[in-house]
């Protein structure tokens, strides 16, 4: 199982954690994934913070991108919903969305190696072919040719 810390301490602007617990449990055989959850006392007031961690690189695991309602523009679908549909054991919303418009993701997307959505300047959650992951900034760089006019 993952070691998570005690408590939580993030730098300002997060408000000051006054009291805290801790819940953590191994989700899947092997320990590949591990949660926890977090509950505080704040100067803002109460907050509960929930950590999912993973090895990515553990031969069990799989990683990818859902779409709610697998459309790019829907009604839209709860993350717990996304996961129990396509049999996920851990689900993590991984973008903002136009909410309450067409649901689209905001940011990049690629599922199964085809851009999907461009990406916008805001960093991105990466799952390499390897099974690494990183954060960063996606760029995009293309041109369109219809005919003879580009």
């Amino acid at each position: 199982m993952f070691v998570f810390p005690a408590t939580l301490a993030p730098p300002p602007p997060f408000p000051t954690v006054a009291a805290s617990a801790l819940r953590t449990e191994s989700v899947v055989p092997g320990n590949a994934v591990s949660d926890a959850t977090y509950w505080m006392k704040t100067a803002d007031g109460p907050l509960i913070v929930h950590v999912v961690a993973v090895d990515a690189r553990a031969p069990n695991i799989r990683l990818g991108a859902v779409l709610a309602a697998d459309r790019m523009i829907s009604k839209g679908e709860t993350v717990s919903a996304m996961a129990a549909r396509t049999g996920a054991i851990a689900g993590v919303n991984a973008d903002y969305y136009d909410i309450g418009q067409t649901n689209q993701p905001l940011n990049i997307l690629v599922r199964d190696g085809l851009l999907q959505r461009t990406p916008s300047l805001r960093a991105a959650l990466f799952v390499m072919r390897d099974g690494s992951v990183r954060f960063a900034n996606g760029a995009f760089r293309g041109s369109v040719r219809y005919g003879d006019a580009l």
